[in-house]
């Protein structure tokens, strides 16, 4: 079923409960819209070459937490006008 507002950002707290943050990225993006969709991985031990938040798990970005909310902007600005140079 289609979500009567669809989601357009997803901030994932990587690495809570020890789960498979990259397996619920894939489970996010099967979903309607979860193509589009930007999801972007928050880590308070995140490390720049941390393969678990690389693009190729299925994040568009990480961030470290705490987030600076107009850092948190700026990311998704880049991320959205990026899209669109690319579509």
């Amino acid at each position: 079923p289609r979500a009567a507002n669809p989601v357009d950002v997803v901030l994932l707290a990587a690495g809570i409960g020890g789960g498979d943050a990259g397996g619920l990225v894939r489970e996010l993006r099967e979903h309607a819209r979860g193509g589009r969709m930007l999801v972007i991985a928050m880590a308070g031990w995140a490390e720049p070459d941390d393969r678990s938040l690389r693009p190729d798990a299925g994040f568009d970005a990480h961030v470290t937490k705490p987030v600076e909310y107009e850092l948190l902007l700026q990311v998704v600005s880049e991320l959205r006008a990026g899209a669109a140079g690319s579509g």
